[in-house]
């Protein structure tokens, strides 16, 4: 039997299918073109690049002892905190450009001494913070270089800030760990004269920490030692990127459309010759049949083909029988059964 019907509903679906497809086409393209858009336009050239290096150098200078034959020991090591005295930090700041520049700076030179102690979480929680300043605050202006370096050297009385982390310790009864962050502070702005900028005040620092209060002591670098700065001029929107970007809206929304529209229309299955016969013999007959959803088990019961559905209905109608339908293949194949004393009549109907 051939399906006309069913050749045209698949043909229904493919068409259905293309039209979904070229919806998330379309909505693909709308937000390429808008990321596209968004990133010519943010996109800028640097009016001026830089590089900033940060570098550290510190040497620890020993109490009299009868142990060491140097006055003091150089950096990179462990140390007998009660072995020290005082230690001779050097901070440098390089400064390298690519074009001349005005570098107006102040900076300082700080101590902060935390105390810590764990909390019920096993987290650190700080219980003491006290700031010493160890310089002067310096004001400088650099003009028209595109190198330079800034160095600051300072004496930390290590021996005076651990005797006093030791005396917290003991006059308040808490075991605190606790440590020195020595910091070179800097805050600065730069001009670019030819161009006529000025950029806003720019913190940075570097920073050394020194635990206190261990027996064996050094001192660890807290700093990222190169960064590359960037001034960039303002950027205002290219207004005619906006109409861009509101036709790839309406082509997303269209696209959005076309999908929600061919979803939710499914194209109808048509009824193939099968289907349609057995429409009109379960409503004609719907008194005397019985659909289910299982095979009957006729297992040891005599099989009786019948050539006709009139003969299976005769069957059932001088047996007062009901007949039985399961559908073995959906639109394909199904079979009636009348199953009377050790035999079972069956008719079987095809798409064929």
């Amino acid at each position: 039997m051939s399906c006309p019907k069913e050749h045209n509903s698949t043909k229904a679906k493919n068409k259905q299918y293309r039209y979904v497809l070229f919806g998330i086409v379309m909505i693909m393209i709308g937000f390429i073109v808008i990321k596209l858009g968004l990133y010519f336009t943010s996109t800028v050239t640097s009016l001026y690049s830089y590089t900033l290096k940060k570098s550290s150098d510190y040497q620890v200078f020993l109490k009299p002892n009868t142990f060491y034959t140097d006055e003091f020991l150089p950096s990179g090591n462990d140390y007998a905190a009660q072995s020290i005295d005082y230690i001779k930090m050097n901070f440098q700041y390089d400064f390298e450009g690519k074009r001349d520049i005005d570098f107006i700076y102040n900076g300082i030179i700080t101590a902060n001494l935390i105390g810590t102690v764990k909390n019920n979480e096993n987290q650190d929680k700080e219980i003491w913070n006290r700031t010493f300043y160890l310089s002067e605050n310096k004001n400088d202006t650099i003009l028209n270089k595109n190198n330079f370096s800034i160095q600051e050297s300072v004496n930390i009385n290590y021996a005076y800030f651990n005797d006093l982390a030791r005396s917290y310790e003991k006059t308040y009864g808490i075991a605190i760990d606790a440590v020195l962050k020595v910091c070179f502070n800097i805050s600065y702005h730069r001009n670019l004269s030819d161009l006529e900028m000025t950029s806003e005040d720019v913190q940075d620092k570097i920073e050394l920490d020194i635990p206190l209060t261990n027996t064996v002591t050094e001192v660890k670098e807290n700093y990222e030692k190169t960064t590359i700065q960037e001034i960039q001029p303002e950027v205002n929107a290219n207004e005619k990127i906006y109409p861009i970007i509101g036709g790839s809206f309406i082509i997303i929304g269209l696209g959005i459309i076309i999908i929600i529209i061919n979803v939710k229309k499914h194209p109808k299955t048509s009824d193939t010759r099968y289907d349609t016969a057995i429409k009109h013999i379960l409503k004609w007959y719907k008194e005397i049949i019985v659909t289910i959803t299982k095979e009957p088990n006729v297992t040891g019961l005599h099989l009786m083909e019948l050539a006709s559905l009139e003969d299976l209905i005769d069957v059932a109608e001088q047996n007062q029988k009901n007949m039985l339908y399961y559908e073995v293949l959906p639109h394909k194949e199904g079979k009636f059964y009348v199953i009377v004393d050790h035999f079972v009549y069956v008719y079987t109907i095809e798409n064929k």
